[in-house]
């Protein structure tokens, strides 16, 4: 089952699946994350949320734009927006110490506006 599992996971067409080699082992710091925090992360990692373009597309919000005048995507969050940019980049994101403290500061206000 493990092997079927893992071949499914690699093979997987999810944005961002080959962030995580091995996703039966836990990345650091993730054992401490909240469940909101989980949700947040998974969200980044997967290019799928509540950001301005999703909302946009379904008709949920009247722009797709950030306040930085370009398309609000999750990837524009985490990667370049100089409002919201984490430093170190999606690839390093499933680290949580440094992640925790981005998303109490950036993500939360960002997915919020």
């Amino acid at each position: 089952m493990n092997t079927q599992w893992k071949e499914h996971w690699q093979s997987a067409l999810v944005t961002n699946h080959a962030i995580v080699v091995d996703p039966i082992n836990r990345q650091p710091g993730l054992i401490f994350l909240t469940v909101h925090h989980l949700l947040l992360l998974n969200r980044c990692h997967t290019g799928q949320g509540p950001c301005k373009a999703s909302l946009y597309k379904w008709g949920l919000t009247q722009s797709p734009n950030c306040s930085c005048c370009e398309p609000q995507t999750l990837r524009h969050i985490v990667n370049s927006c100089l409002q919201t940019e984490f430093e170190s980049g999606l690839m390093i994101l499933h680290d949580a110490e440094d992640a925790v403290n981005w998303l109490n500061s950036v993500v939360t206000t960002a997915l919020a506006k």
